[in-house]
């Protein structure tokens, strides 16, 4: 190989040598959970939904609750960077729990009486109608 060559492979690997000051390296987020739900059927064409994640291996990490009702969306945040933070997301959670069990207790409740109106209505409504 010639002078002339080598000198210029050297400088064209150099040229195209990879920059030594690299990009810092970004973690890729890891969830313990991850779950979403559509609250509503397919059929309905509603945009209603529940999404729920925890991050793992990050105390200071994303732990979020996303309620979407059409064009309404809350967000809860579970906090777990402090011992008091961990005991506050878990008393959160539970009484979220807590009132949705008691809230669907009581909506079923008002379900069950508006459907025994409706049945005792049409029942009266036809023997009614038979008494003629």
């Amino acid at each position: 190989m010639s002078f002339v060559g080598s000198v210029v492979r050297e400088r064209l690997q150099k040229w195209l040598a990879p920059d030594t000051t690299r990009a810092p390296m970004t973690r890729k987020n890891l969830y313990a959970f991850s779950k979403r739900a559509f609250l509503n059927p397919a059929s309905t064409h509603l945009t209603s939904y529940i999404q729920a994640y925890v991050q793992t291996g990050d105390k200071w990490g994303d732990n979020t609750v996303l309620i979407a009702d059409c064009k309404r969306l809350i967000q809860l945040e579970f906090l777990l960077g402090t011992k008091r933070h961990r005991h506050l997301s878990l008393a959160k959670i539970d009484l979220l729990i807590e009132v949705l069990t008691q809230f669907r207790a009581a909506l079923a409740k008002e379900i069950q009486s508006i459907e025994a109106t409706k049945s005792h209505k049409v029942k009266k409504k036809i023997s009614s109608e038979f008494k003629l």
